[in-house]
Parts: structure tokens; C-alpha cells; sequence
């Protein structure tokens, strides 16, 4: 991602990012505690129609 470690830890996030970086959150810890002798998948839907936009960021089943 060519992501520079000086600007990474110099520079406060931006809030366009922290939504992103909570999901990433999410379905790390939720794979974290599911159980390894079960698949585990994570589902995403989203809409981009016209006017309309929708997302459900997690569907679990």
C-alpha cells in the first residue's frame, strides 16, 4: 500500500478512514473467537442504484 511508517504514526487519521478501520476491527475479532473447527464466512451486501446507497456491513449466519 506503500504506506510510510514515519507519516503513519506522525499523522492523526482522518475520520474517513475510522468507519473502515472499525469494520476491519469487527471481523477480526469476530474470527478471532469463532470456533476453528467450524467455516466461519462473513457476508457484505451493497447497494449503489440511482439516488439510492445501501451497505449491511456483516451478515452472520
Amino acid at each position: 500500500m506503500q504506506l510510510s511508517l514515519k507519516e503513519w504514526l506522525n499523522t492523526p487519521l482522518e475520520v474517513t478512514y475510522l468507519g473502515a478501520i472499525a469494520e476491519q476491527l469487527v471481523a477480526q475479532e469476530y474470527l478471532a473467537y469463532s470456533n476453528p473447527e467450524v467455516p466461519t464466512d462473513i457476508y457484505y451486501w451493497h447497494r449503489e442504484e440511482g439516488s439510492s446507497n445501501a451497505e449491511i456491513d456483516f451478515v452472520f449466519l
